[in-house]
């Protein structure tokens, strides 16, 4: 169980210099991705919609019982 914690808290970390270009983005000043400078800061909002096209299609084949907001009404 530990180390399904320390991979994920890795993967937070390497998804978060690949998708903004910074160690900890929200200490860089809201600076632009250094990958695609010409989006300038609007890269925030591109993330996380490739994000989704990305995460969708998984949850969509490997995990249908994966519904709603998580929590049990």
């Amino acid at each position: 169980m530990g180390g399904g914690a320390i991979a994920f808290r890795w993967l937070i970390g390497v998804c978060t210099w690949a998708l903004s270009g910074h160690a900890d983005y929200s200490e860089a000043g809201h600076a632009p991705n250094p990958y695609v400078p010409w989006l300038g800061p609007y890269f925030v909002l591109l993330t996380p919609v490739l994000s989704g096209l990305v995460y969708g299609p998984l949850v969509q084949r490997y995990a249908r019982e994966a519904r709603g907001f998580g929590c049990p009404r």
